[in-house]
């Protein structure tokens, strides 16, 4: 992926891609592995850690294709196999399939899609 635009220390490392609109999460305890990854589809409230530009390649989640019109409806009745967990923000969806978990981050209206966010889960769903 190359050197990341901006780094910012905290709980992680994040590593930001302004032209790719992504986000690294990496382990402080450790260095070198990514924690959780986020793609940004939409801005509707930049912060200093997301991305300047959105994402423009395919993302495809079994069988579902993932774009900023997403809506959670469509989102829930395609992920069939994905089971929905607690989340911890408004209108986000925590999706987790085995060790794998999304996090789906739309707007207020859920039509426009913020955000995923892909991790490991700590416990099998």
């Amino acid at each position: 992926m190359g050197k990341s635009d901006r780094t910012k220390d905290g709980y992680n490392i994040t590593h930001t891609y302004d032209q790719k609109g992504l986000v690294l999460f990496e382990g402080k305890n450790k260095p070198g592995h990514i924690n959780e990854f986020q793609i940004y589809f939409s801005h509707p409230n930049p912060n200093e850690v997301s991305p300047k530009g959105i994402f423009v390649g395919n993302l495809k989640i079994d069988g579902l294709t993932i774009y900023s019109s997403l809506d959670s409806e469509t989102m829930l009745k395609k992920l069939k196999k994905w089971k929905k967990t607690d989340s911890y923000i408004e209108h986000s969806y925590r999706m987790q399939f085995k060790m794998t978990y999304i996090y789906f981050q739309f707007a207020d209206d859920e039509k426009t899609l913020i955000k995923v966010s892909i991790g490991q889960a700590s416990t099998k769903a």
